[in-house]
C-alpha cells in the first residue's frame, strides 16, 4: 500500500447560488449521466421519463412558480406535486427550476436540492477516486449526513 485518501462529505463540492425565492437554485452539475444516476440512487422518478425518452425533443417546458416558462432536459416530481426541472446553462452546468409557488413548496424544493447535491457530490467523489486508482475500503455515515470515506491505492 502506497497511498491512502480519507475525505469527509459534509460540504459538497457543489456551489449553490440562490436565484429568487421561488424560481430556482443553481447547482454545479456537469454530467447529465451522473445526475440521472444520482436521481436513481435517491429513487426519484423522473416525471415524463417515458415520454422524454420516446420524444425527439431534448428540452421540455416547465412553468416556474413565478409563471415563467422555462426549458429543461430532465423534469422530476417531488411527490407533493411540485415539478423540478434541470436546465443546462451556457457553461455546461445545470440549474434547478421549480414549479414551487408557496413558501412551503419552496422549502421542500430546497430540501430536495440538498439531497440531490449531497448524493451527486458522493457519486462524483467515488468516481474520481476510482479514476485515480483508489479502492473504497470503508464508508461511514454519521448522523449529521456526513459521510466519511476511507480509500486505498495499491501499487
Amino acid at each position: 500500500m502506497t497511498g491512502m485518501h480519507q475525505g469527509r462529505l459534509n460540504r459538497p463540492l457543489i456551489k449553490e447560488r440562490k436565484m429568487s425565492a421561488l424560481c430556482g437554485i443553481e447547482l454545479v452539475i456537469e454530467s447529465l449521466m451522473m445526475l440521472r444516476k444520482t436521481l436513481d440512487d435517491l429513487k426519484i422518478r423522473y416525471a415524463l421519463l417515458e415520454e422524454m425518452e420516446k420524444s425527439e425533443k431534448t428540452l421540455f417546458e416547465i412553468q416556474t412558480g413565478e409563471g415563467k416558462t422555462e426549458l429543461a432536459e430532465i423534469i422530476i416530481n417531488d411527490g407533493s406535486g411540485t415539478r423540478t426541472g434541470f436546465q443546462k446553462q451556457a457553461d455546461g452546468r445545470y440549474r434547478i427550476i421549480s414549479t414551487a409557488s408557496s413558501r412551503e413548496e419552496s422549502r421542500q424544493q430546497k430540501k430536495l436540492a440538498g439531497r440531490i447535491k449531497r448524493r451527486y457530490a458522493y457519486n462524483r467523489i467515488r468516481e474520481e477516486l476510482s479514476k485515480q486508482g483508489y479502492l473504497v475500503v470503508e464508508e461511514e455515515k454519521e448522523g449529521d449526513e456526513t459521510v466519511r470515506i476511507l480509500a486505498r491505492r495499491w501499487r
